[in-house]
């Protein structure tokens, strides 16, 4: 066999080891997504965008962007190429005790971190009481669980097993549904003290997450072995490059946070962070379902194409992955846009969630989808440069972007309101990604000298196969979207008509155009078009 079917077929293999995984985190994220859905839903009906409610939704985000920023983030990312590593060069019994020592330092550390917040809570509290402060004390042992999930969850995920991390969502929606029931129908609680009963929930699903994932690897027989090695060379290696992806994930995080305080104070009757909520949970359905998930499962085989140094390898890997992102994100942003109305009014305007609710929502979820693509890639391309062990390029392009969304919050937040949030967002996304991505090319293809490096042509023609295809869905979805007599059987009969000949346009649209993606995503994986 030549050394060219050789390489295209290497390239075949390991397009099919992270797609497979990605369809089993894309079904189950699917899974938590609807009960997601359903517990937006329960919250429309019983809050709508109630002022409470906001003050819920800024309590339960602190606890969540710890997540962020330790489990999934800086942690979570710095420990999975030293664990890879250690797994292929060594042994797995070596790789639990480096485990363990991560995970004794990250729950030390996260302990610590809740005691002091709690105690400044406490102080804050007495000083001035807030449903804000009462509810984030409630939450703040969240913080613990889901940072400590998280983590647990990326081991499984360099050991190949993507089940029970991509699972534990549901966990949390089902226990929030089943509070949001039992208070409301069974204690026949409103207002302050349900949202006591769904924060007390919060904090048991994160007990349960945890379960979850220690069971998962204990069955793998790679259970972590807790210890206080923390001169261990392996783990100082992780705690260095914590370093730059602390501080640019920590701008990051914070400038979230920003967001929502920007939207408590300035946006008018208090209802800013509920409007957020609302429509961050929309445009992160196909988000979460299918751009996490794919950059969840490729992240993986990355850190093992940068630990065995085959970086020609690892940019093909990032090719194939930024196309199949870019084929899923593209249409999903334009459908939603194209859907808004119908979609925000079937799920949420019932209740206490009323039109102009819903008009404050749509306009939102629509400013956000303009960065869905960039949502999307973003998460591919800063695995690539963490697979590569360079955490500083995306810190530095992190902390210029967050200044500038804070810029652009403060002065889109007064015309557009909470939609002027959701839009600086989307234009910040999208320049970072494309920053990030033209400095990764630039150092595959000149820092390590390859020969091919990272080809934009590649990624351009999937792209623009892409955006025909789904123009040529937006063409159907927008007819009959605007058909008179279909408008007029009501929301649902409308999407359930528009939904289905979009998906089929797309399809039909993507196969006459030779997308190579759509193989893919049918199981058709083969060795044509790999570049």
């Amino acid at each position: 066999m030549s050394p060219s079917n050789v390489r295209l077929d290497q390239a075949a293999t390991d397009h099919s080891r992270f797609i497979a995984p990605a369809k089993l985190i894309a079904l189950l994220t699917a899974s938590s997504r609807i009960l997601g859905l359903a517990r937006e839903c329960a919250f429309s009906y019983f809050f709508g965008v109630h002022p409470l409610f906001s003050s819920f939704r800024v309590a339960f985000m602190i606890p969540n962007l710890s997540r962020r920023l330790f489990g999934e983030g800086a942690m979570s990312s710095a420990f999975i190429p030293v664990f890879t590593e250690v797994l292929h060069h060594q042994s797995r019994d070596r790789a639990r005790q480096l485990a363990g020592s991560a995970l004794t330092l990250l729950g030390t550390v996260l302990i610590g971190l809740t005691v002091a917040i709690e105690l400044g809570i406490t102080i804050a509290d007495l000083i001035r009481p807030t449903a804000t402060l009462e509810l984030t004390r409630v939450m703040m042992p969240y913080m613990i669980l889901i940072c400590l999930t998280a983590f647990a969850g990326g081991m499984l995920n360099s050991l190949n097993h993507f089940g029970a991390p991509a699972a534990a969502p549901m966990l949390l929606n089902v226990f929030i549904i089943v509070a949001v029931w039992a208070g409301s129908r069974l204690a026949g609680l409103a207002g302050l003290p349900l949202l006591y009963v769904i924060s007390g929930s919060v904090v048991a699903a994160g007990v349960a997450q945890l379960g979850l994932q220690l069971l998962a690897l204990r069955r793998l027989n790679c259970h972590p072995q807790l210890n206080l090695r923390w001169g261990d060379t392996d783990l100082r290696r992780i705690m260095v490059m914590m370093g730059p992806m602390l501080i640019g994930l920590s701008a990051t995080q914070l400038n979230i946070l920003a967001d929502s305080v920007i939207a408590l104070t300035l946006v008018p009757n208090g209802r800013g962070p509920a409007v957020l909520g609302y429509a961050h949970m929309l445009y992160n359905l196909p988000l979460g379902v299918f751009g996490i998930a794919l950059a969840t499962a490729i992240f993986p085989l990355l850190s093992s194409k940068a630990a065995q140094n085959d970086l020609p390898g690892l940019a093909r890997v990032l090719e194939r992955g930024l196309r199949m992102s870019i084929f899923i994100s593209l249409p999903a942003a334009v459908g939603l846009i194209l859907l808004a109305e119908p979609i925000v009014s079937l799920l949420y305007q019932r209740g206490q969630f009323d039109e102009t609710a819903a008009g404050h929502v749509r306009r939102t979820l629509m400013f956000y989808c303009l960065g869905l693509v960039a949502y999307s890639t973003q998460h591919i391309v800063i695995r690539a440069f963490y697979a590569i062990k360079n955490t500083r390029t995306p810190m530095r392009i992190g902390a210029i972007v967050v200044s500038l969304n804070i810029t652009l919050n403060l002065i889109l937040v007064f015309p557009l309101a909470e939609g002027g949030l959701a839009l600086a967002t989307a234009i910040c996304a999208t320049i970072q990604t494309i920053w990030l991505t033209h400095r990764l090319r630039r150092q595959l293809s000149e820092g390590f000298g390859l020969g091919s490096g990272f080809r934009w042509r590649f990624v351009a023609a999937g792209t623009l196969q892409a955006a025909l295809a789904t123009g040529a869905m937006a063409v159907i979805v927008w007819w009959l979207s605007r058909m008179e007599g279909l408008s007029q059987q009501g929301d649902l009969i409308q999407l359930a008509v528009t939904i289905p000949a979009g998906v089929a346009i797309y399809i039909l649209a993507a196969r006459a155009l030779r997308c190579q993606e759509l193989n893919d995503l049918l199981g058709k994986t083969g060795t044509k078009n790999q570049g």
